[in-house]
């Protein structure tokens, strides 16, 4: 399957009647910056704050050989570091990791080095003049390093090992069963470090059980790898030769999983697919799956009939699955020319089950004022339940507050161009 996106996109951005309205004006991702020519010197200084961050954090140095991300869940560690941005030594870059584009064939390992390394100094930055989100924590938190209880005593056995007991037992004394789907953005050069930063507060604060993101960029996956909530979480890989993609992500205590399952829309001239995995909560059994439907490509053609097809074809797909539970969440980039989504019997619509006569808006210029004035205002982005042993409890908007101190052509900056959405269930004691 050729993932190239060789279609333009619409710039969701800008009004239908403002020039560049296409893929090709607002919405076309930029070049990557060219470090090559930069000094040796500074590309050391570089290389070696990436390394101290690191250090800091107990993250290896350089990955065992051989090992890399799977779709079965190996080290995101090795992971990361293979992709330039966790640890590399000053007069030898780390290796690429398979798949991972190469200086000649997109961003390279010393430009995502330098972009972990420009993130660190930022967030410091940030921190020390208080304008951090509320839900992010010191990295080293999560390691046991900071914020023990005066009251207990210092802990000296398997760190690792307590924690997953702990949430294990928050598991049965609270069952609940959380998904959230975000659409990233994938415009690297407004302020990318920041946005991913947010993001991963969140998805940090709230530890839900699976996490659906869209339009996820090399980079930023790369930005993600190194997040203090990373080695929480299975993640799907970073595909070979792609600009942006689906990510699916699964919560160490979801029990279970064997892998991520992929199944590729063959009417897609984009690359879009769908991904799915199946694993165990409470011992129930469960399958969450995640896609990014055809986009439009110009007012006058939507794909209006190909992403129909496709969430035909997802739906279809998930319905025959042997679990009871089964939850597909992502950018929909449903329109009104596609009229009510084909949900098969037993399948309902979360946001409208339990918000009826709101309109849950997730891409809109009136509610995020990053957004230049358009007349989209629609809820692109959706999450399609079918339960049996879990129900419906709360469903939520998230990263509607700005970014502090940071402006984009004078407009404040938000996570996303998107909202993301967060969609807990509980247990059905009917089932």
């Amino acid at each position: 399957m050729t993932l190239e996106d060789p279609t333009p996109v619409i710039d969701l951005t800008a009004s239908p009647d403002e020039p560049g309205c296409q893929h090709g004006g607002g919405r076309k991702k930029r070049q990557p910056v060219d470090l090559v020519a930069e000094e040796e010197g500074a590309r050391q200084r570089i290389m070696r704050h990436a390394r101290q961050v690191n250090q800091e954090r107990g993250i290896n140095d350089r990955p065992l050989a051989g090992e890399r991300q799977t779709w079965g869940g190996a080290s995101c560690t090795a992971a990361a570091a293979a992709a330039g941005l966790c640890s590399a030594l000053p007069n030898e870059p780390a290796a690429p990791a398979a798949g991972a584009p190469t200086e000649q064939g997109g961003v390279s390992n010393k430009l995502l080095a330098a972009l972990h390394a420009e993130r660190v100094a930022r967030l410091s930055q940030h921190q020390a003049q208080g304008q951090l989100p509320t839900q992010r924590r010191h990295p080293q938190a999560d390691h046991g390093t900071q914020q023990q209880a005066p009251q207990q005593a210092p802990f000296t056995g398997n760190l690792a090992a307590a924690r997953s007991q702990q949430e294990q037992q928050q598991q049965q004394e609270q069952p609940e069963l959380s998904i959230l789907t975000w659409n990233v953005w994938f415009m690297e050069d407004v302020h990318v470090a920041q946005r991913m930063a947010a993001i991963g507060a969140i998805i940090q604060a709230n530890q839900p059980h699976f996490v659906c993101l869209q339009e996820v960029t090399p980079l930023i996956y790369g930005l993600f790898c190194c997040s203090p909530w990373w080695d929480r979480y299975t993640a799907s890989p970073c595909p070979a030769g792609v600009q942006y993609f689906t990510v699916l992500l699964w919560h160490r205590s979801v029990g279970s999983v064997r892998g991520c399952d992929q199944l590729p829309f063959s009417n897609s001239v984009m690359g879009r697919d769908l991904k799915s995995v199946a694993g165990t909560l409470g011992g129930w059994p469960v399958r969450v799956a995640t896609t990014h439907l055809e986009s439009p490509t110009s007012w006058d053609n939507t794909f209006s009939a190909q992403r129909v097809a496709q969430c035909k074809q997802s739906l279809a797909v998930l319905d025959r699955a042997p679990e009871g539970d089964v939850l597909v969440a992502g950018d929909m980039n449903w329109n009104p020319d596609d009229g009510a989504p084909p949900l098969p019997g037993g399948w309902s619509d979360a946001w409208l089950h339990l918000h009826d006569g709101d309109p849950g808006l997730t891409y809109s210029s009136r509610a995020n004022p990053m957004l230049r004035k358009s007349r989209i205002h629609r809820r692109l982005d959706r999450v399609f339940v079918k339960l049996r042993r879990w129900r419906l409890h709360s469903m939520e908007l998230l990263g509607q507050q700005a970014l502090p101190g940071l402006q984009f052509e004078g407009r404040p900056v938000l996570p996303s161009d998107h909202f993301g959405l967060l969609l807990r269930l509980a247990p059905n004691e009917s089932a």
